[in-house]
């Protein structure tokens, strides 16, 4: 019997996934946060785990680094990219931080603001939705967690919170997931390494170093 708590979970969880999907961008991940949370509340779920509070130095230290090789990586593989392409390498659509430090710290508090709901969103309820419910399925806990680590990286193309071809979106979002995963499913990793790559793109573009 289909209860009244069944299809607001329901219309919840469509929501947040057809609503971020529609609306797009930093304003689709909030939606999709908002209802993503309702639903959490509904379920009496928080958001942070006792896990996320053990070994935090390493978890953290360690997403961090992670995110600092993919943006050095980043930065070196522009050029040939941009060569083999006959196009420039867009960074990101937010040109008024080139060659201003100050606006440049300002918009990293939005940044950081939109990497946090970002990876509460696609992480920490999609990926881990995903998961439960193949595993509920009968999927073994192997491929229910790859499962949960491609749709959480299609809904991150599909929503596409920071400017770019959506394939590389999803390859993005697919590598914060296994860090996710590799870290013990610690949200801790995944924040750091999302947060120092966006936020140093967003330093590279003030100094000029990238366009």
């Amino acid at each position: 019997m289909v209860t009244a708590r069944t299809l607001i979970r329901g219309a919840l969880a469509l929501g947040a996934v057809a609503g971020g999907v529609a609306v797009g961008g930093p304003f689709g991940i909030g939606l999709a946060l908002a209802l993503a949370t309702a639903l959490r509340m509904l379920d009496g779920a928080a958001w942070w785990r006792a896990a996320d509070r053990d070994a935090r130095a390493e978890v953290i230290g360690g997403g961090a680094l992670v995110g600092a090789l993919a943006l050095l990586l980043a930065l070196a593989l522009s050029a040939p990219i941009a060569d083999a392409t006959a196009r420039s390498v867009e960074w990101s659509q937010l040109p008024v931080v080139r060659g201003s430090a100050l606006q440049a710290a300002t918009l990293a508090a939005v940044v950081i603001a939109v990497a946090l709901a970002a990876e509460l969103t696609l992480r920490r309820w999609w990926l881990e939705a995903v998961a439960a419910a193949l595993g509920t399925a009968g999927v073994g806990r192997v491929g229910a967690i790859a499962g949960g680590v491609v749709a959480a990286a299609a809904l991150e193309a599909a929503i596409a919170p920071l400017p770019g071809d959506r394939l590389g979106v999803a390859i993005y979002g697919a590598g914060l997931s296994v860090i996710y995963v590799g870290a013990g499913r610690r949200l801790g990793a995944s924040l750091a390494a999302r947060v120092v790559f966006e936020v140093g793109a967003l330093a590279l573009q003030a100094l000029l170093l990238v366009g």
